[in-house]
């Protein structure tokens, strides 16, 4: 029969096929005259469309099993649809012809649209049967799924031949039916096997022997529908369209919509009996997703000592940033704030400290006491202060590490509040990232007393509120990395240039010192100890060298250098106060492990080998000692440096490095001599602070 279909020269196929072009299939349908029997055997539309409205003969005049069949059919149905899904035998001569045709044309190119045509067509009896419906259903997705595989442009050689066949057979039913371009579809029009389709639920499809890149994307497949380059453009394939207002789209319409009311039908009970099963199987479901949780190991990695080890350590850390930048911070802010900074890093210490121990010896600890309840709201007069409603939602059980890290949360929320008000004095965008901080420290201390919804669901140990937090928190610092100004910016927002009206940083509106506090940003002071590139381990005494004998018998080097004679070296003369101690660093080991270390500064100045000075910078050549090392203890030697540049004129007196921006502070007697002990102080600059 594929032979037939496609060879137009035999008889057969001039029997049992129309002639069809081009033209022809994508207009409507012209009944043609009456043909007469010229004996010739060709196919003749007239005297089968005769056929579509008339009377079945009666059943003693049938005499072949087809005749029989097709009898039956039509007297199934109500005679405006010639294919019929009452899912039977569809052995009939008329469907026989057009099944032959599909199947030829299935097996000359894989096409699939004569078999959305078919379902279409075969979906005219909504309410025949239960089967019936159930196997359009099938029928109608697996030709979606054909379809959506293979999108493969329309043969209109083959494929037309078909439906011209239809229509010349019915055409009542079929004549307005034709082939039009995609593009050119309007609303007026029906698709066949495009709309009012009922859908299922996608089945994930995998495909094997294909070329993928790392990504998973598609590199090349033996399946050319596969490739992205082998698709059809959509605005210009052909597909079967028929005006929408016909009686064979409403027929084919309202089937379709019956289709889709059973389809929800199913769909709404298959979900109430999952989620049937579903709650009846809630507890094992809630253990086995505790011990999920308990083995993933994002979860083991949160629980587990080294982790705790490392957030003591960070908090450690935190307490020493505070503790040491305290004096700077007084300064600019005030010493409220540096002493709740101190206390909120000294109690997260704390609450470390607490979850390592537990970690360690377990409820061994005398820590562990920290956990047990010492208040019980169930049992106290609570309620009748802020009433049942609002008790049964925070935690029942109050312990003492939970009111720790609530007044850490809300000492650390207050903090933030003042660092957003402290930057929006300084017009800077920092403080949104304070105020996220704030909010996520406020809900940081709801999620530890809330109970209910506020804490349901726990993932790796957080309850919702306290992932939000988390979150809160973490963007909070972000943003005020991201968003906080330059020392320059402040100068520029809050300085002479500044808005009128504006009287946070009164220092910098004295036009001499807003100038001093410029030229400290730009001075570029940097202090480097290193090794002497010229050091001779083996120095002699030999006036020929290129270098002195002390500058090749020193084994280190003292650089300051700074930018001022460039920038103000015409204003006034500039020299440099520098001033060095030895520091001496002694380790106690245990066991070969280092457990203390302690650093002694020298009371008296070094004895300088040789010093040269440069326009902009001056160089000191030293001796730095060996370390010594004992099997309790090592001591290293490091150098101390402090160094300080005067600027001199007929009006004024001038020490680089200025303080910040923001620091109000002026010269005073306070800071006419160098500390040792202390870094990043106003007017002298250190070897940490301006490590070069």
């Amino acid at each position: 029969m594929a032979t037939l279909a496609n060879s137009a020269e035999t008889p057969l196929h001039l029997m049992f096929w129309p002639e069809c072009d081009m033209e022809r299939a994508c207009k409507p349908y012209q009944v043609p005259q009456p043909e007469k029997n010229k004996g010739d055997g060709k196919y003749r539309a007239s005297e089968l469309a005769k056929l579509e409205n008339k009377e079945p003969p009666a059943a003693a005049q049938l005499t072949t099993m087809d005749a029989d069949i097709v009898a039956n059919l039509l007297a199934g149905a109500s005679l405006d649809s010639f294919l019929i899904t009452s899912g039977k035998n569809m052995s009939s001569a008329l469907l026989g012809i057009y099944d032959t045709l599909q199947s030829a044309v299935e097996n000359a190119l894989a096409a699939t649209l004569p078999s959305r045509v078919a379902f279409n067509q075969a979906s005219a009896d909504a309410g025949a049967s239960n089967d019936a419906r159930n196997r359009a259903n099938d029928r109608m997705q697996k030709t979606r799924d054909r379809l959506a595989e293979r999108a493969r442009p329309v043969n209109v050689k083959l494929h037309a031949r078909g439906v011209e066949q239809l229509r010349s057979m019915m055409p009542n039913t079929f004549g307005p039916a034709y082939f039009m371009r995609r593009g050119a579809v309007t609303q007026n029009y029906y698709l066949f096997g495009l709309e009012d389709l009922p859908t299922r639920e996608s089945v994930p499809v995998t495909y094997y022997g294909e070329f993928l890149d790392n990504k998973g994307k598609l590199l090349g497949s033996t399946d050319r529908t596969r490739l992205p380059e082998a698709g059809v453009v959509s605005s210009e394939h052909l597909v079967l369209a028929i005006p929408r207002n016909h009686s064979t789209a409403q027929l084919v319409r309202n089937m379709n919509q019956q289709l889709k009311a059973a389809q929800l039908s199913n769909a709404a009970s298959d979900a109430a009996n999952a989620r049937v099963v579903q709650t009846g199987s809630a507890l094992t479901d809630a253990v086995d997703q505790h011990r999920t949780r308990n083995n993933a190991p994002t979860f083991r990695i949160l629980n587990s000592r080294p982790f705790s080890i490392a957030v003591l350590m960070l908090e450690m850390w935190n307490v020493n940033a505070e503790f040491q930048g305290r004096e700077a911070a007084s300064r600019e802010k005030n010493k409220n704030r540096v002493r709740l900074g101190v206390l909120a890093a000294g109690i997260d210490l704390i609450i470390a400290m607490e979850s390592l121990t537990i970690k360690l010896v377990g409820t061994q600890s005398a820590l562990a006491l920290a956990r047990k309840p010492i208040y019980d709201l169930a049992d106290s007069n609570v309620k009748r202060w802020i009433g049942k409603a609002l008790t049964e939602r925070l935690t029942q059980k109050i312990t003492a590490r939970l009111i720790t890290q609530s007044f850490s949360g809300i000492i650390f929320a207050g903090i933030s509040l003042y660092d957003a008000w402290y930057a929006w004095q300084w017009n800077d965008n920092a403080m949104y990232g304070y105020l996220l901080m704030a909010g996520g420290a406020a809900a940081g201390v709801v999620a530890g007393m809330a109970t209910g919804a506020a804490s349901a669901g726990p993932v790796l140990g957080l309850t919702p509120l306290g992932w939000l937090a988390l979150l809160l928190i973490g963007t909070g610092a972000s943003l005020v990395l991201w968003l906080s100004s330059t020392p320059l910016e402040d100068w520029l927002l809050n300085g002479p240039f500044a808005s009128e009206g504006e009287d946070n940083a009164k220092h910098l509106k004295d036009p001499q010192e807003a100038f001093y506090r410029l030229i400290g940003l730009l001075s570029g002071i940097g202090i480097s100890v290193k090794q002497n590139t010229l050091y001779d381990p083996n120095a002699k005494l030999d006036i020929h060298s290129e270098n002195p004998f002390e500058v090749r018998s020193a084994n280190t080097l003292i650089r300051i250098e700074s930018r001022l004679p460039g920038l103000i070296g015409s204003i006034g003369s500039i020299g440099i106060q520098a001033e060095c101690r030895m520091r001496e660093v002694v380790t106690t080991n245990f066991r070969g492990s280092p457990i203390s270390t302690q650093k002694n500064v020298s009371g008296s100045p070094p004895v300088y080998k040789a010093q040269r000075i440069y326009m902009d910078a001056l160089e000191l050549y030293v001796d730095t000692p060996k370390m010594i090392i004992t099997p309790k203890k090592s001591t290293g030697f490091e150098w101390a440096v402090r160094a300080q540049f005067v600027l001199k004129n007929q009006s004024e007196t001038r020490y680089f490095p200025a303080p910040g921006v923001k620091d109000p502070t002026r010269f005073s007697a306070a800071y006419a001599k160098a500390d040792f002990n202390k870094t990043n102080r106003p007017f002298w600059a250190d070897e940490q602070t301006n490590k070069a």
